[in-house]
C-alpha cells in the first residue's frame, strides 16, 4: 500500500542491541538487504555510527573455569570436538520463510549428524526454551540433548556452532566462534559464517556496518533510511507535517528513557500497572512464545 502511494517504506524489529531497533528498507531477517552484501562492501563502509563495543559489551562474561566445568560435565566429556546446535521454534517465520533447505529441527539435527559425525565428535543439541510443540529426535550415536547448560558458556565450549539462521549464530560470531549458517539471515552475507574461525577484522567491520546502516539506538538516523528523506529545497512543506531526522532520533531517545523508567519502577516496587483497552478474559499471545496468558483485572 505504501509503495502504491509512492511513500517511503522501511521495516523494523527489535535489535540484538539493548534498547535499539533494527531497520531496513528491504525487510527484516532473510529479507534484509544485509543478506546480499559482500564483504568488500562491508569493509568499505566508513560512515558514522555508534562504537562497536556496544555490541560486545552486551555479552555475559564467561570464565575459563565455567567453560572447563561444562566441557567435563556430561557424556560429551571424552569428545575431542564439540558441535553445538541451538534449535529454533518450529513455527518461527525465520524457519518457514528463510530456510529453503531445512524445514524442521529434526531435519537440522539429522543434517548436522550426517555431515559431522565421527567417533571423536560430540553433537550437542539445545532445544529452544520457548518451543511449544513436542519435538522427538532419533537416537543418534554421539548426539546429546542438553537444556541445562548456560547458552553463552556453550558458545565458548563449542568448536563449531551450526544453526539455520538463529541470532545465536551472530552472538557466536561476536564471541569469535566458528559458525555455519544453513539459511538466510542478516549475518549470512558473503563469507562471514563459513564454518571456520571468523576473521576478527571482518566481524568488526560487519558490526560497524550493522550499527551504522541498520540500527536505531539514539546516535542518529541509520544510514539505510537516509534515501527516504526528501531534499529540503524541493520539499520544504514536507518537513512541516512529517518527522525530521531530529524528530525520529528524539523518539528513540524518549523510548529508551521510558524503558529505563519502567525497569527502575519494576525494580523498586516489584509490580507494574499497565492500562490498556482490552477486556478481561482476552489473551495476550506473543506469537510462538510461551508467555501467552489470559488477561485479568489484577
Amino acid at each position: 500500500s505504501a509503495s502504491i502511494r509512492g511513500l517511503g517504506l522501511a521495516f523494523m524489529e527489535r535489535s540484538l542491541l539493548k534498547d535499539a531497533a533494527f531497520v531496513d528498507r528491504r525487510g527484516v531477517n532473510g529479507y534484509s538487504s544485509l543478506c546480499e552484501r559482500t564483504m568488500e562492501e562491508i569493509l568499505a563502509y566508513d560512515g558514522p555510527g555508534p562504537d562497536t563495543s556496544l555490541m560486545t559489551a552486551t555479552l555475559p562474561k564467561i570464565s575459563p573455569g565455567e567453560v572447563d566445568e561444562l566441557r567435563r560435565a556430561g557424556p560429551w566429556r571424552s569428545a575431542s570436538k564439540i558441535i553445538f546446535v541451538p534449535l529454533q521454534v518450529e513455527s518461527d517465520t525465520n524457519l518457514r520463510l528463510h530456510s529453503p533447505d531445512i524445514g524442521s529441527m529434526n531435519q537440522l539435527v539429522q543434517t548436522v549428524w550426517n555431515e559431522h559425525h565421527d567417533e571423536s565428535t560430540a553433537i550437542v543439541v539445545r532445544p529452544h526454551p520457548e518451543e511449544r510443540a513436542t519435538v522427538q529426535f532419533a537416537k543418534l550415536p554421539g548426539m546429546y540433548i542438553d537444556s541445562q547448560g548456560d547458552l553463552n558458556t556453550w558458545l565458548e565450549v563449542a568448536d563449531l556452532v551450526v544453526t539455520v539462521n538463529s541470532t545465536v549464530g551472530l552472538t557466536a560470531l561476536l564471541r569469535g566462534r566458528p559458525v555455519s549458517v544453513l539459511g538466510r539471515s542478516i549475518y549470512s552475507c558473503d563469507g562471514l559464517a563459513r564454518g571456520t574461525a571468523p576473521d576478527r577484522g571482518e566481524v568488526e567491520a560487519y558490526i560497524r556496518y550493522l550499527l551504522g546502516m541498520h540500527t536505531a539506538c539514539g546516535h542518529g538516523l541509520p544510514g539505510d533510511l537516509e534515501p527516504l528523506l526528501p531534499q529540503q529545497e524541493l520539499h520544504r512543506e514536507w518537513r512541516a507535517v512529517h518527522p525530521t531526522v531530529t524528530d525520529i532520533v528524539g523518539w528513540f531517545r524518549r523510548w529508551r528513557e521510558f524503558a529505563s523508567q519502567v525497569r527502575e519502577r519494576a525494580t523498586q516496587t516489584g509490580k507494574l500497572t499497565i492500562e490498556t483497552d482490552v477486556r478481561p478474559g482476552d489473551t495476550l499471545d506473543l506469537t510462538y512464545r510461551t508467555l501467552a496468558a489470559p488477561l485479568t483485572r489484577e
